[in-house]
C-alpha cells in the first residue's frame, strides 16, 4: 500500500492510499473535479459524463469538426469525445474544472492512443516576419505563455496515458519553435521503460493539402504502426502559394492561416 499525494498547479492537494495507482489517480481527480466545479461555478452537467468502457483513442485539439474523432468512429474504433474549445461540448483546458474533467476521463476510459495537436500559429517560423510589429510581438509573447501553461497540463495527460501502458503522438509543423520549448524537453523526462520518442516527417501535400506544410509527428507508438506515415513531397512543380485570399474563408492568406486547414486524408493516414 502506498500513500500518494496529488497537487494541481494552483496548490489544491488531496491524497489517496491505494495499491492500484491508476485507481488512486482517478479517485483523486474526481475529488479535484468536485472542488474545481465549486470554485469556478461550473455545472458538472455541462461536462462529459465519461463512459466506463475502455476507449481506443483520445484526440485533444480536434477542432470544430472533430475530424479525427469522426474518422476513428467510421473505422470502427471507440474514441473518447473530442476535447477542444470549439468542440460540440466545449472544453477549455485552462479552466480548472474542464482540465480536471479531462483527467477523470482519461483515467476512467484509459485510451490506448492519445493524439495532441496544439494550435501552431504563435510558434510558426513565419512569426519572424513580425519582428518590427511590436503589437503583434506583444500578443505573441502573451499567447505563448498561455500555451506553455496549457502544455504543462498536457504533461499530466501524457503521464496518465503512460501509466497504464498507452501511447501518444504530438503534432506540429516540422520547423515550428514549439519543438524547442522546455515543455517538450520535459516530455523526454517522463517516458516510462519500454517507450521511446520517434519523429515522423510528413508533408501535408501527400494527404491532400494544396500546401506542402512539412509536419512532424512525435510519437511513442511502435514503428510498424506508423511507418506508412513517412511521406515526403514527391510532386513536380510548385505548391499553391500563400498569397491572395483563402478559398474557404475569403480572408487574406498568411503563412499561418493559409496552412491551418487539416486535409481530411490525414485522418485515414
Amino acid at each position: 500500500r502506498k500513500e500518494v499525494y496529488y497537487m494541481t498547479d494552483d496548490g489544491v492537494a488531496v491524497n489517496r492510499i491505494n495499491t492500484d495507482l491508476c485507481a488512486a489517480h482517478l479517485e483523486a481527480w474526481k475529488e479535484i473535479l468536485q472542488i474545481k466545479c465549486k470554485e469556478t461555478g461550473t455545472d458538472p452537467a455541462t461536462l462529459h459524463q465519461w463512459d466506463t468502457g475502455t476507449a481506443d483513442a483520445n484526440f485533444i485539439f480536434d477542432g470544430p469538426s472533430g475530424m479525427f474523432n469522426r474518422g476513428a468512429q467510421a473505422s470502427g474504433l471507440h474514441p473518447m469525445p473530442a476535447i477542444d474549445e470549439v468542440a460540440e461540448v466545449p472544453y477549455d483546458l485552462l479552466n480548472d474544472a474542464h482540465y480536471a474533467s479531462v483527467m477523470v476521463g482519461i483515467y476512467t476510459q484509459q485510451p490506448g492512443f492519445g493524439l495532441v495537436a496544439p494550435p501552431c500559429g504563435w510558434w510558426t517560423a513565419a512569426m519572424r516576419f513580425n519582428r518590427r510589429r511590436p503589437g503583434v510581438m506583444k500578443r505573441m509573447k502573451e499567447d505563448r505563455e498561455i500555451q506553455r501553461r496549457m502544455m504543462s497540463r498536457m504533461t499530466n495527460v501524457l503521464k496518465a496515458i503512460f501509466m497504464y501502458g498507452g501511447h501518444v503522438m504530438i503534432e506540429n509543423p516540422r520547423f515550428s519553435e514549439f519543438w524547442d520549448q522546455d515543455f517538450v524537453k520535459e516530455w523526454d523526462d517522463i517516458l516510462p521503460t519500454g517507450h521511446a520518442w520517434r519523429n515522423i516527417e510528413l508533408d501535408m501535400c501527400r494527404v491532400g493539402s494544396p500546401y506542402k506544410k512539412p509536419t512532424r509527428f512525435r510519437t511513442t507508438a511502435p514503428e510498424p504502426a506508423t511507418i506508412h506515415m513517412e511521406r515526403k513531397c514527391d510532386h513536380e512543380g510548385s505548391h499553391e502559394r500563400l498569397s491572395g485570399r483563402d478559398k474557404i474563408t475569403g480572408r487574406p492568406k498568411t503563412a499561418a492561416t493559409g496552412q491551418q486547414h487539416t486535409p481530411r486524408n490525414l485522418c485515414g493516414c
